[in-house]
């Protein structure tokens, strides 16, 4: 709910400085009504586009544990959200069993959720390259 409200404020703001600029441009020269009101439009449908896949990822993000896909490789209960940026989960696989039970965490894995044609990021990929050369340790403070 709170993305969603974000996201109408970025809305809201796009459109606000295109109001501005577009008054700011027309000192200069003088458009119609209909050429106003399309050049409105088109910022809308572009922002719109624009957050569309964003909206989506970030949906995804946060219905994967429930997903078939996620579940048949990690149980749910295992699974902890870390906000996304800029890793989405971290699995401690067995944590159910282990911490009622004698048993062991079996591994610790993270896990970045990709929808549709999305890739790593830079850092994203940064991360993967140390977590994959074993540069990772835990620390108590």
């Amino acid at each position: 709910m709170q993305f969603m409200f974000e996201l109408l404020v970025v809305v809201i703001i796009i459109l606000f400085v295109l109001v501005l600029y577009l008054w700011n441009q027309s000192r200069d020269k003088r458009y119609t009504e209909s050429e106003v009101k399309k050049m409105i439009d088109d910022a809308v449908q572009s922002s719109l586009d624009t957050q569309r896949p964003i909206v989506k990822g970030q949906i995804g993000e946060n219905i994967a544990p429930y997903m078939k896909e996620f579940i048949k490789n990690y149980h749910p209960g295992d699974v902890r959200f870390l906000g996304g940026e800029p890793v989405d989960y971290i699995v401690y696989k067995n944590y159910v069993l282990a911490k009622n039970k004698d048993e062991k965490i079996e591994e610790i894995v993270f896990v970045e959720v990709k929808t549709g044609k999305a890739q790593l990021n830079s850092i994203e990929r940064k991360i993967k390259e140390a977590i994959e050369k074993k540069r990772v340790r835990y620390d108590v403070i």
